[in-house]
């Protein structure tokens, strides 16, 4: 579920901002990016209670989509996942190569990763 709702939330922002040149306005205020399921108390959660968060790239032609609190187990499948142009966990960038699954499995310990996926 967690791979859908991301990809969800990713196709949602490419189609809201399809006629501008830029991500630079990209929050979690605006609407139609969520699917309903993640609204919850407090924020935009995904299916570990953890926040999930969308926000311009340093480089505001591309975004970026955050989860936090993802287990271990659930972390090394999605920071491996294919189809970005970055992955990080925590401060540690996923190699978007053969490798992907050896430095993800690095990176994620522990059931409290955060996941940050860059696509344009």
């Amino acid at each position: 579920m967690a791979k859908q709702n991301r990809d969800v939330i990713r196709t949602n922002i490419q189609t809201l901002f399809s006629q501008v040149p830029d991500f630079s306005d990209l929050d979690n205020t605006i609407k139609g990016v969520f699917p309903d399921i993640m609204n919850k108390t407090g924020g935009y959660k995904n299916g570990w209670n953890g926040a999930v968060t969308v926000a311009p790239d340093t480089d505001p032609t591309r975004f970026t989509i955050s989860f936090a609190g993802v287990p271990e187990n659930e972390c090394v499948s999605l920071a491996s996942d294919g189809g970005w142009l970055e992955v990080a966990v925590g401060s540690t960038a996923i190699p978007r190569d053969g490798t992907a699954v050896s430095a993800a499995s690095g990176a994620c310990s522990g059931d409290n990763n955060t996941i940050t996926w860059t696509s344009n």
